[in-house]
């Protein structure tokens, strides 16, 4: 499901539907109707205009922008076999197959997770918990971007709330894995032979 706000859908008409200037009876129009918004996602005046106009990123929220890229990169990965990436020596190295990950970020509900996972790492949220815990009253500072401290929050938070707490997880550990792999390369223990 698209999570566009009022800003996000002023922004896409405004850049997709150039003909006109009806604007607020167009975002009428569209707000409800996701197979059109779909189409309109897919314009690609509106990569041009993120990455023309620097201000464009502020008048949107964090989930259009990697909505939109993320359908942009399908796009670029159709027409690639592989993708090269340099690694710590300077040697170039393929990744992945191009056309693999595009066919994945052509399913409609892998790129709306990616694009809500990666809109969640825009702003961190953060909280103090207080439980008792052996006649004793515990302060506890969390911060939703901290793996350590999601761990902690699910160990003590109620069952129900635990699977949303698990895909927390689960989405940090992705994101700081693909963002910044020699920080997960610290923690991996090599394998051991055995003889």
């Amino acid at each position: 499901m698209l999570h566009l706000t009022e800003s996000d859908l002023r922004f896409l008409v405004e850049t997709v539907a150039t003909s006109r200037r009806d604007y607020n009876h167009i975002v009428d129009l569209v707000r409800d109707k996701e197979d059109l918004l779909e189409l309109m996602l897919e314009d690609p005046k509106l990569t041009e205009r993120l990455l023309r106009e620097e201000e464009a990123l502020v008048r949107i929220s964090p989930h259009l922008l990697f909505s939109v890229l993320l359908r942009q990169l399908r796009k670029e990965l159709d027409n690639e076999t592989y993708i090269l990436e340099v690694d710590p020596r300077g040697k170039r190295v393929p990744i992945f197959e191009g056309p693999a990950v595009a066919g994945m970020l052509s399913d409609k509900e892998t790129r709306d997770y990616l694009a809500e996972m990666l809109s969640s790492f825009a702003r961190t949220n953060s909280g103090i918990i207080y439980r008792k815990e052996c006649c004793t009253w515990h302060k506890r500072r969390f911060c939703d971007i901290d793996i350590d401290d999601m761990m902690e929050l699910a160990r003590i938070a109620d069952p129900e709330m635990r699977p949303g707490l698990y895909k927390r997880i689960a989405d940090l550990a992705l994101f700081l894995s693909g963002i910044f792999p020699e920080h997960a390369a610290l923690f991996a223990t090599p394998r051991k032979t055995v003889s």
